[in-house]
């Protein structure tokens, strides 16, 4: 009886401790650079580049969980400038991407729309004074074009195409 009574609280303790390695979120630290094209409002397009430094937080079981946040010394600098914080996180499971607006203490914004692990991603901010639309990863404007069209439905209308690319 006692050995019963053992294996069963061995084994009550091992599934508690699977169930706690795999409930775990895994952090992984991003370090990238993608490229990018990005608009101005006058329609022009220019090639760019978009460096993001933070973690990414994924939790198996629960994906509304899964968050990126740049800590102290992160952050996503566009073509060397870097923009506002901003913190990103999926509430909804059933949903892959996120859309949100981050501000810093200069009254700078940058609004985005990401997709999870931040492949696709558009930020739309002021650079050097004028509004920018900035989409990656893309190699062209033909790729960046092609991510815009194919935004959710209720992300499109907040970045829409520059006029003269339609």
């Amino acid at each position: 009886m006692k050995k019963i009574i053992l294996f069963v609280l061995c084994l009550a303790a091992l599934c508690l401790g699977i169930w706690y390695l795999l409930a775990r979120p895994t952090e992984e630290a991003i370090d990238t650079t993608l490229p990018g094209y990005r608009f101005s409002q006058s329609g022009q397009g220019n090639p760019c580049t978009v460096k993001i430094q933070g973690t990414y937080v994924r939790y198996r079981f629960s994906p509304e969980k899964d968050q990126f946040y740049q800590g102290y010394e992160g952050g996503i600098w566009l073509d060397g400038e870097i923009l506002p914080q901003i913190y990103v996180c999926f509430p909804d499971a059933e949903r892959d991407w996120i859309q949100g607006t981050g501000r810093d203490s200069q009254g700078g914004t940058v609004e985005f729309v990401a997709y999870r692990e931040l492949k696709p991603m558009v930020l739309c901010t002021t650079l050097e004074e004028e509004t920018v639309l900035a989409v990656f990863p893309a190699d062209s404007q033909e790729e960046a074009i092609s991510i815009l069209e194919n935004l959710p439905e209720n992300t499109a209308d907040r970045f829409p195409l520059p006029e003269e690319i339609h």
